[in-house]
């Protein structure tokens, strides 16, 4: 729940398993003398809408939900709007979220990043045909990911 109306940091948060990273901000901005809120999907909405009113003041803002889906759909958009310092604006959250792109990038700018084998994705090609060379560089055991999902549990 917002109880003051000028917060140093807000953050909105939906996944259960952030709990202690919010409890750790939030102690954190205690220490600082900070005034911190976390923004559920309780919350979302009423700060939308405060902050469209001009009745919420926000400095920073880091979005931990999904941005693009209810109740948080918005949020960071009207954050934005009423001046607030967004730190993981959501046009280049989605371009980061790609692992596949970021292992690239990483690469290209001299990064050390494990050996990885990027195959394109089942929608667009069924059959996954690797070299033995390719299989014999996998460190065992090795990790398979979704290129921009996190493989976490969904909704």
């Amino acid at each position: 729940m917002i109880i003051e109306n000028r917060i140093d940091l807000a953050v909105a948060w939906d996944w259960a398993h952030d709990s202690d990273f919010i409890s750790l901000i939030n102690a954190e901005c205690m220490n600082r003398g900070m005034r911190m809120t976390a923004l559920g999907a309780g919350e979302a909405p009423a700060a939308s809408a405060a902050l469209r009113r001009g009745e919420l003041s926000v400095r920073t803002f880091l979005d931990r939900a999904a941005p693009d889906e209810e109740p948080f759909a918005g949020l960071s958009s009207a954050m934005a709007k009423s001046g607030a310092r967004i730190l993981n604006p959501p046009d280049e959250v989605r371009r980061a979220a790609d692992k596949a792109t970021m292992h690239l990038e990483f690469l290209s700018h001299g990064i050390a990043v494990p050996f990885t084998i990027i195959i394109s994705p089942y929608n667009r090609e069924r059959q996954v045909e690797l070299s033995l060379e390719q299989l014999a560089s996998l460190r065992r055991p090795f990790i398979i990911k979704p290129a921009n999902t996190t493989g976490g549990e969904s909704g």
